[in-house]
């Protein structure tokens, strides 16, 4: 594993390998790396934010489709100030397709 240096994010670390710290719900992230990393994803609110052209949407994009992919009780909402719907329900479909967004046409 990755040395971790910063001191916030090493204590996050280490209080999630403790074996008595349970997430009040556990959300398969589809990556047994980060569930066994983080416990899982808890459930709430996550805001993603970050400079343009920086692969937010694509990393939000990719976590929510495994998520639900993983997760029978799971919903996912999901809101791009950049992206319009059309957009992101055809990567969506492309990403779990696993095809070219181009090739992904909407009605």
């Amino acid at each position: 594993m990755t040395q971790v240096t910063d001191p916030f994010l090493a204590r996050v670390v280490q209080t999630c390998k403790k074996d008595d710290v349970q997430p009040s719900r556990y959300v398969d992230f589809g990556c047994p790396i980060l569930n066994e990393a983080t416990l899982g994803l808890d459930e709430g609110v996550f805001i993603v934010a970050g400079p343009p052209n920086f692969g937010k949407s694509a990393w939000v994009l990719n976590i929510y489709n495994q998520v639900l992919l993983n997760n029978m009780n799971v919903d996912v909402l999901d809101f791009s100030l950049d992206d319009s719907f059309d957009n992101r329900v055809r990567n969506s479909i492309a990403r779990i397709a696993q095809t070219p967004i181009n090739w992904v046409k909407l009605p």
